[in-house]
Formats: structure tokens, sequence, C-alpha cells
């Protein structure tokens, strides 16, 4: 009986670098495998993590991987059909940050006379097939090839047909679909596939540029209809399934869009992705409005007295410190100040103790209305 160990070992923790108080982000997973002759020492394994093909594995030897921390699964790749695992291909581990995890596999095969046969797949191209090729000898499923890896299988002395199977339907066989090959005892075949994988979607750069005044702002790209965030100056690329689309901007409010909407033509079937660009241009314009702000009031007032109008743009602690307008204001009086789109308060000052404002003071954040006025009252009542 030929066997092979696997130990599932204690977690053992890892120190932090001593000019890293926080750690590594990662832990160290380190996975070992022994085999005493039950394979061939050319014949190696592949260690999935979370079903991504991450680690290549020697059939006696030790390798390690750093998967970010949590709970990961494991799945050993590889191991013939007639062999088995203890505890099992797959395995669920915890990986703590800083920490190293010992992992070791033991796999069990029977006596035999046969041969061994390695099948191996190379894929290229983009849209890789995920879940995997299926190998058959004479027709019988003898094991699951990830896309670029091996698979090893013991088989009986003499002439086989190996077939590759299971591939998408963007995915096709470079050379021949199945290979002839004679088993002989004690002896390795290598069969080798190339399989080439085409694109099933598409990409579409689009570029802005932008010019004239306060061109800043929020952009975005309709893509059919769907919108994406889209920066100035630069190619942003929109993932877009093969056919017709149309692609628009929404730019600021104070920004018009030339050649709005476009149509254009995204292909896929190659063997890398195709890439079609459309590109705006926008025009800005700084646009004005006006506040107009009265202080109506009644009672008694000094004479001569004058309240002080502030006007803030910058929400938070500094708005009071840093307006955008300080300037002072006689009581039914008007004030008119004139400025971009932007957010603004607006807060009366110097106001007498024997006076009360009848509204809110300083007013809610708002936006100064493109080519109008916004009229700001501050009624005032004021006693003996």
């Amino acid at each position: 009986m030929r066997t092979h160990q696997i130990l599932l070992l204690a977690v053992g923790l890892t120190l932090a670098a001593c000019d890293d108080p926080v750690g590594p982000a990662t832990g160290t997973l380190r996975v070992s495998t022994y085999t005493d002759g039950g394979a061939p020492e050319q014949a190696g394994y592949r260690l999935a993590v979370d079903e991504v093909d991450s680690l290549d594995l020697d059939p006696t030897g030790t390798a390690e991987v750093n998967p970010a921390p949590g709970r990961h699964t494991l799945r050993l790749v590889g191991v013939a059909a007639e062999c088995t695992v203890a505890p099992g291909t797959s395995l669920d581990i915890d990986i703590a940050r800083g920490s190293t995890t010992p992992v070791a596999f033991e796999i069990s095969c029977p006596p035999t006379g046969d041969g061994t046969l390695i099948v191996s797949t190379k894929t290229t191209g983009v849209d890789l097939d995920t879940d995997g090729y299926r190998v058959e000898v004479d027709g019988i499923e003898r094991g699951i090839l990830p896309s670029s890896g091996s698979v090893l299988t013991h088989l009986e002395p003499g002439g086989r047909t190996i077939t590759l199977t299971g591939l998408s339907s963007n995915c096709t066989l470079v050379g021949p679909g199945s290979h002839t090959v004679t088993i002989v005892a004690a002896e390795t075949a290598l069969i080798d596939f190339v399989v080439a994988c085409t694109a099933t979607t598409g990409l579409i750069g689009v570029t802005i540029e932008a010019s004239g005044e306060s061109v800043g702002g929020e952009y975005q790209a309709l893509l059919d209809g769907r919108a994406f965030f889209v920066g100035l100056g630069t190619t942003n690329y929109l993932p877009a399934p093969a056919g017709d689309h149309v692609v628009s901007v929404v730019a600021p409010a104070n920004c018009s869009v030339e050649t709005d909407p476009q149509s254009i033509t995204v292909t896929a079937g190659g063997l890398i992705r195709d890439t079609a660009y459309v590109s705006f241009s926008v025009t800005c314009t700084l646009q004005f409005g006006r506040i107009r702000i009265t202080a109506p009031t009644t009672g008694p007032l000094p004479v001569g007295h004058r309240y002080e109008v502030i006007v803030c743009t910058n929400r938070g602690f500094i708005c009071p410190w840093e307006p955008i307008l300080r300037r002072k204001l006689a009581a039914n009086d008007t004030l008119i100040a004139r400025y971009g789109i932007i957010e603004v308060s607006v807060e009366l000052k110097n106001i007498p103790a024997s006076c009360r404002v009848q509204t809110a003071n300083p007013t809610p954040f708002f936006t100064i209305p493109a080519n109008n006025i916004r009229d700001v009252r501050f009624p005032i009542v004021c006693g003996p």
C-alpha cells in the first residue's frame, strides 16, 4: 500500500516585526506534502484556496501562501481518482492575521502495476473557463482540470484515448480534441491540451474634455441609461456586452455637452477584449446669481444703527470667521451681492438686545440661483 500522510497541525502564532506594531495584513498558510512512492516524482498537485488556483505543490515538499485573515476553503487538485485523501481533498481552515497555519496531506493509493498519465492544460485569451475542464479516458471521466494546470491518474497498460470536455462556449481546443496514448506499466505518459478562450464582453472608453470657466463638478456617463461617475481628461472604461449602445454625458448645470448622445458598437469574440472609444467636448461658463438681503425693522432702534451681514460658503466651524462677505446694512435698507453658483448661508449680526429676529438666523445653506435673485429677509421687532 502506498501512503501519503495528511496532518492538520495546530495554528502557530507568528510574531509581528518589532518595528510594525500592527503586524502583517495577512496570515501564512504552510502546506506540506509527503509522497512515499504512490505517485511519480514528476507529478505535482495544485492547492485551490476558495476555488482560486493558488499554489503549486510538489509530491514531497513544503510551500507557503499568504491569504487574507478569515475562514478559507482549501481543495487539493491533481490527486488520482483511485487514491484517497485523509481527512479529505477539501478542508475549511481559519487564518489569523500574523499567524502561521501548517497543513500536511496524506494520500493513500492501492498497489498496482498500472502506468501513470499526466494530462495538462494551458489556456490563453480572456474570460477563461471558471469551472475547469473534465478529462475523459475512453469516454470515462477521470479528473477535473483548472484552466491551466494538470491532473494525474493511474491506468492499466494498453492503448487509451484521452479527451478534454466541459469547455465553456467561448473556449475552443487549439489542436486535436483527443489524443491516443499507450500506457506502459510503471511509466508515465504526458498529454498536453491547449485551449483558447475569446472575450464574451467588451469595453467602452469614455473621454470628457472640458474647457471654459468653472469646469469642476460631478460628471456622469450614461451607458444605455445606466449611470457611471467619470473623471475629466482621462479615459474611463465601462463594461458593455457585444452590440449597439448609446452613450451620453451628464455635466454640471453651467456646462453644455457637444455631440451628445453618441452611438457606438462593441464587438466580442476576440482573444483580446475589444474596446470602443467615444469622446465628448464640454464647455462651461461661470454663471452668476444674486442675493438680495433686507432687514425690515419695526420698533425703536438707535439712530444710525447698522446691522452686520455675513455670507459664508464653508460649512463647519470656520464659516463665521472666514466669510465671503462682511457688510453693514441699515434697517429697512437693501444689500445685493453677486456670486457664482455656490452654496451659502447668510447671518445677521450686531442686533441690539432689545430686538428679536423673527426668522432663522443664520439661514440654512442654500444654492444661489443661476441668473436670478434669491431674497433673504430678516424681519426684526424692537421693544422699548
